[in-house]
């Protein structure tokens, strides 16, 4: 099923204390952890993620660039290497603490063999092809189209993550003190 959460900025400044003690394993991990938590108020415990597809496909704007095969492949294996240490890692964080399991099918062993496999001309972003435009044609089937369609995000818009390190840098900073006074006064007054 195809769902849309909407946060607040006042559910950020409730989660960043509590995020604080699972590790900052990446700054994105206070707006995932909040996804999670809606998850789960939904009733939902095992979700599917996308972590790896945009390694393996060339969905990050880094490669709107290559014009060599060599490059995306490059690259794309480098990506791939350090999932582990900081994209796969947060998931697992964040979900497991709201009693979410989140599997990432993208880096399944055979999958991964298989799409690294293809040619990367068929993934470069030539000729006007989108980002990710041959797993947009495999799973246009299966996957909503205005999942499959929408516009990527970059990270930083997607997650938010600007307000999240302000956030975190003033928690910092300013301390317990000043978490409460967000609360009362909302973040756009304090930090807008």
């Amino acid at each position: 099923e195809f769902c849309v959460f909407f946060f607040q900025a006042e559910d950020g400044i409730r989660d960043a204390q509590e995020s604080r003690g699972l590790g900052d394993v990446y700054k994105r991990q206070v707006p995932q952890m909040m996804l999670y938590q809606a998850i789960a108020e939904a009733g939902v415990r095992v979700v599917l993620t996308g972590e790896g597809a945009d390694e393996l496909f060339g969905g990050y704007s880094c490669f709107g660039g290559f014009e060599q095969p060599g490059q995306f492949h490059a690259c794309s294996g480098y990506m791939l290497d350090e999932l582990h240490c900081s994209q796969l890692l947060r998931v697992d964080r964040m979900s497991m603490s709201q009693g979410v399991e989140a599997r990432v099918p993208f880096m399944d062993v055979a999958w991964v063999a298989s799409s690294t496999a293809i040619h990367p001309d068929h993934k470069l972003w030539r000729h006007g092809r989108p980002d990710k435009a041959l797993l947009r044609h495999i799973f246009q089937d299966i996957v909503p189209s205005p999942a499959l369609h929408r516009t990527k995000l970059a990270a930083r818009a997607g997650y938010g993550a600007q307000w999240v390190r302000a956030l975190h840098a003033e928690l910092a900073v300013r301390g317990e003190a000043y978490l409460e006074r967000l609360v009362q006064v909302g973040v756009g007054a304090v930090m807008g």
